[in-house]
């Protein structure tokens, strides 16, 4: 979504800056950045603790075994 709306603004820069939207235009470009940013940290942390789990298992079920 965030790409869809990059596109967009890119190519109606010129209607952005003749309207006076680019406070708008700033804002919302922050908000999608964060919340792809809350996206990519939450991936993030599910991995690692996905990772962090099967390192237990190998370590405490196939190790002692």
């Amino acid at each position: 979504m965030r790409t869809k709306v990059e596109a967009h603004d890119s190519q109606h820069a010129a209607m952005v800056a003749a309207t006076r939207a680019s406070g708008f235009t700033r804002r919302r470009w922050a908000a999608l950045n964060d919340d792809v940013v809350g996206v990519e940290r939450l991936l993030e942390t599910y991995s690692s603790m996905r990772n962090w789990i099967g390192w237990l298992y190998w370590q405490d079920v196939f190790s002692p075994g």
